[in-house]
């Protein structure tokens, strides 16, 4: 079983990709994450898939009826917490793809980025709690996981907040 959290540096790496990207193409940076964060959604969805099949990110034992018994790992049940993952991030999927068909948010640039980051990063400190620790230190109150979501949940509310300010 791997160990890590690359998947809030893999984020990192990718806002940096775009803004390198967006010097070249011209546009706007913030729209070209509300346009990149609706496609993330549904790959985070694929991700969590491919890690429940891989016996990967695994929930912690459970005496629940829909425990999961991973045989790679152990005969315990657990919870599935790399299915609650996906289905969460296909559920922000499918409300960030009506966000922007249906509404007028996505001129409002950072605005849709800022409900994925809001949506995306609640989700994880809420599913993290069923997670096993991936973090190979002692972690406080919050797990490691939880701690790194916190800048991201952050700095979507404060993008939607700038996003509707703008507007006034």
């Amino acid at each position: 079983m791997g160990r890590g959290l690359a998947s809030h540096g893999g984020g990192l790496g990718a806002i940096l990709a775009l803004y390198y990207y967006q010097r070249q193409v011209k546009l706007p940076f913030l729209f070209l994450l509300d346009r990149l964060a609706i496609a993330t959604a549904i790959f985070g969805f694929f991700v969590r898939m491919a890690n429940f099949a891989n016996s990967e990110i695994l929930g912690e034992p459970t005496n629940q009826p829909w425990g999961i018994i991973f045989k790679r790992v152990d005969m315990l049940p657990r919870h599935p917490a790399q299915l609650y993952e996906s289905l969460a991030y296909l559920v922000i999927f499918i409300g960030l793809y009506a966000i922007y068909k249906y509404t007028n948010m996505k001129q409002k640039h950072g605005a849709i980025f800022g409900v994925f980051l809001v949506s995306v990063f609640s989700a994880r400190i809420a599913i993290e709690s069923v997670k096993v620790s991936q973090a190979a230190y002692h972690e406080s109150m919050l797990s490691a996981g939880q701690w790194l979501s916190l800048p991201f949940l952050l700095t979507g509310v404060v993008l939607l907040v700038m996003a509707y300010r703008k507007q006034r």
